[in-house]
């Protein structure tokens, strides 16, 4: 059986620790953790804040990983800042774009969703990875716009399949319930040793804000949620590390 391990980890510009190092503190996290595939959510590229740094492709070179960083929005003082999945594994983009954003008073932060299709042992897994919006309105409006059509709706959108990311909703919310409908919460099959799932915040984790939620095809092996020093110095979040056991071809 071919297996797959993945990772997710909202980074917060590599700006956690605070001085400089912040990419080589999150590529130090992921290199313990060996993830196969790793999608990464709010990171930089050429903002003054973080030393114009492309965030995305210096943790990557770090790690020896391809990368593809999805812009979601353009910063006030120049630069982007958006999401980006790592693989050892062969990578083709087949989709990306932003989901809706409520503008409710002020304007909202666009949220962008990358489609790539992660080759595994001579087979694809389509890998879809967000940043979902602060408000339930909004995020009932993205969940049900990665549900139509153009995401996970579309035909060519075939298991073996995954949604990860920052997803700011808690297990048993109306946004989880909906994915729920056509996937499966990782954590929730196999949930981590101890069965402290939360990962935010980092310090004295509370709710969890971070999912893996895959195709029931897909046979989830284990689940972690790293807890140590170091990963507490590199990000506001706690990463969630998923192992995957992939359906043989003939089934």
């Amino acid at each position: 059986m071919a297996r797959l391990r993945l990772m997710t980890y909202n980074v917060r510009s590599c700006s956690a620790g605070g001085g400089e190092g912040g990419c080589e503190r999150v590529a130090e996290v992921v290199a313990a953790l060996a993830p196969d595939v790793v999608a990464l959510q709010e990171l930089e590229a050429g903002q003054p804040g973080s030393g114009y740094h492309e965030q995305a492709q210096t943790i990557a070179d770090l790690l020896g990983m391809g990368v593809h960083y999805q812009p979601a929005m353009r910063a006030r003082h120049g630069g982007t800042f958006g999401n980006a999945l790592l693989s050892r594994a062969p990578l083709r983009l087949v989709a990306s774009g932003l989901l809706p954003h409520l503008q409710v008073g002020f304007v909202r932060e666009p949220r962008g969703i990358s489609w790539l299709a992660v080759a595994v042992d001579g087979r694809e897994v389509q890998v879809l990875v967000t940043h979902l919006g602060l408000t339930r309105r909004e995020r009932r409006a993205q969940v049900e716009a990665l549900l139509g059509p153009a995401w996970l709706g579309a035909p060519r959108c075939r298991p073996p399949r995954l949604l990860c990311g920052d997803l700011n909703t808690r297990p048993g919310s109306y946004s989880h319930r909906r994915l729920a409908e056509v996937l499966v919460d990782a954590v929730l099959v196999a949930p981590p040793e101890g069965g402290r799932a939360a990962t935010f915040p980092a310090t004295r984790p509370l709710v969890r804000l971070d999912h893996v939620m895959v195709s029931p095809d897909l046979r989830v092996c284990r689940t972690d949620i790293p807890r140590g020093r170091e990963v507490r110095r590199a990000s506001d979040h706690l990463p969630v590390v998923v192992d995957l056991e992939l359906p043989s071809a003939a089934a």
